[in-house]
């Protein structure tokens, strides 16, 4: 080939490789990221019990010592529910006597201990709570998890919900 037809077939290439790469350009799908700032008042959720307060959109999370005698107090509120409340007498459609029940495990990851800011002697406790249904026939038991919330103020009953 002739030096003049080498620049011919490098004109082409280009031009080519600038097609192409257009084409592609084209072809290949855009994607577009939105960041939308997220303004809550929600409970932080940590692995240790904490007192979160709360006020518009400042949150300061504190942690408490010796937080697992509310939990321990909730835990102990509910199982006194149980004994009043048909409804918790009830796994996976069998009924069951209170003595046949009792606690597996409490899970605290998740758990919450909320102070009402404007009066400290009241709090909402949360926590999961896994019961266990045994029955004298079966060598296994049922289990059943709740999630139990309590809100005590002085002087008053719990009001629990699960």
């Amino acid at each position: 080939m002739e030096k003049s037809s080498w620049g011919l077939v490098i004109v082409f290439l280009i031009i080519g490789l600038l097609v192409g790469g257009l084409f592609v350009g084209l072809a290949m799908p855009r994607t577009e990221t939105k960041y939308v700032e997220n303004k809550t008042t929600d409970i932080q959720y940590v692995d240790k019990p904490v007192i979160v307060y709360q006020d518009r959109n400042v949150t300061q999370t504190i942690s408490v010592p010796d937080a697992k005698g509310y939990f321990e107090t909730l835990t102990s509120d509910f199982m006194n529910a149980v004994a009043d409340e048909d409804s918790l007498l009830v796994c996976n459609g069998t009924e069951y006597s209170l003595d046949q029940i009792s606690v597996q495990k409490v899970y605290y990851n998740g758990a919450s201990l909320v102070f009402d800011k404007s009066d400290m002697s009241e709090y909402t406790v949360t926590e999961q709570i896994k019961l266990k249904y045994l029955d004298k026939d079966l060598e296994h038991g049922n289990y059943c998890t709740y999630d139990v919330s309590g809100f005590y103020e002085p002087n008053e009953d719990p009001v629990l919900s699960w």
